[in-house]
């Protein structure tokens, strides 16, 4: 073996004790064998020593976690699990909606929503347009108080969601749903999987996965607790001051959109040594590249941005069955124009998707007809 490769298992065997493996897929976080953990502020802010320990931390977890698949699809379903445990399903799930002008999907989420267990779940949409149109939502949602908003810089948008989801006592969490996501499971599956962990999931970077994990994206699920802290945090000041400190922005931020790496940051800032967290593909599922697809290049248009994922357009039927069997329960780029072995996405959706719901919910009915119901708050 080479001086390299030497090295490089040094440095394994010496970050090792900062993960410990829990399953084939599964990784959590042992905050006892850390060597930071002693010197810990317990006053919230970035001090030396916790930027050291976060770091070490998050530097070991991606290089001794293992690349598992799904028994069905094959495809990714790592998960990183830096702790909390399973608890009981009960309240209700969250769906937040970050829109344009319109809700593109909107036949298909009326159907889902309208004909789901109404204590099950709530709906909040904030538009970036302030004078959206809304006719076709048929379905009850609150309309969320607008925030300005751009590429890359939605972190206005998502407190203020989470602000409107406190609102409404039994949310137990929420997940992130744009225009362009298209639901993969029922909302009934949405439910049971995110609501029995007692953990946030947030989507690891797949632009650079082995190296910065850390870079997490804003579409995710956040459990009511950690709202609530996030809310704080940033009525506080709290981003900016997480991001004028330079030796974390130096080590921990993507810097093309520090936003999204601050909920991760922020929460594990206050949960100290007992995280409640997971990084895995469970909320969503996103390419950059034909990797792993079927079809590869058929399916989507070259993209001209290599910060912008893939916009599939006419998916591979192979490629879609291997998406409603992985572990995502959604999956983005698409658009109602985007086929599936040529039949338009939707249809096929609303074919696969309101026949398993409708079979749990006796006294289905068209609704298709009914009107547009908002609160506003």
């Amino acid at each position: 073996m080479g001086s390299t490769g030497r090295v490089v298992l040094a440095v394994l065997a010496a970050l090792q004790p900062v993960c410990a493996r829990t399953g084939s897929n599964t990784f959590r976080f042992n905050s006892s064998t850390s060597n930071h953990g002693a010197s810990l502020s317990k006053h919230h802010h970035w001090g030396p020593e916790r930027i050291k320990y976060l770091v070490d931390m998050q530097q070991a977890c991606p290089m001794v976690r293992s690349f598992g698949a799904d028994a069905k699809s094959g495809f990714d379903c790592t998960r990183t699990v830096l702790g909390g445990g399973p608890r009981k399903v009960e309240g209700k799930l969250g769906l937040m909606f970050m829109l344009a002008d319109s809700l593109p999907f909107a036949p298909l989420w009326n159907e889902l929503i309208n004909n789901a267990n109404k204590n099950h779940f709530r709906a909040a949409v904030h538009f970036s347009d302030p004078n959206p149109t809304t006719s076709n939502i048929k379905f009850t949602y609150d309309r969320v108080p607008h925030a300005p908003s751009k590429w890359c810089d939605v972190l206005p948008v998502v407190i203020n969601l989470f602000k409107t989801m406190l609102k409404d006592k039994a949310v137990t969490g929420g997940v992130f749903v744009t225009q362009t996501h298209i639901p993969l499971k029922t909302l009934v599956h949405m439910r049971q999987t995110l609501l029995s962990n007692d953990r946030s999931i947030y989507v690891p970077s797949t632009t650079n996965d082995s190296a910065k994990f850390y870079a997490v994206e804003t579409f995710s699920y956040t459990r009511r607790e950690d709202m609530e802290t996030l809310v704080e945090d940033y009525s506080g000041g709290g981003f900016d001051k997480m991001f004028s400190n330079p030796i974390l922005k130096e080590t921990l931020w993507w810097e093309m959109c520090p936003g999204e790496g601050y909920p991760f940051h922020a929460l594990l800032k206050y949960q100290d040594l007992n995280p409640h967290i997971e990084l895995s593909r469970i909320p969503l599922r996103v390419y950059w590249s034909d990797d792993g697809l079927e079809a590869g290049e058929f399916e989507f248009p070259k993209q001209k941005r290599l910060a912008h994922p893939l916009i599939f357009t006419h998916m591979h039927g192979t490629t879609f069955r291997k998406l409603r069997e992985s572990c995502s329960l959604f999956v983005r780029k698409a658009t109602p124009q985007s086929t599936v072995d040529g039949q338009p996405i939707m249809q096929v959706l609303a074919r696969e998707l309101l026949g398993r719901q409708r079979a749990s919910m006796p006294g289905h009915e068209t609704i298709s007809s009914r009107p547009e119901r908002v609160r506003n708050t």
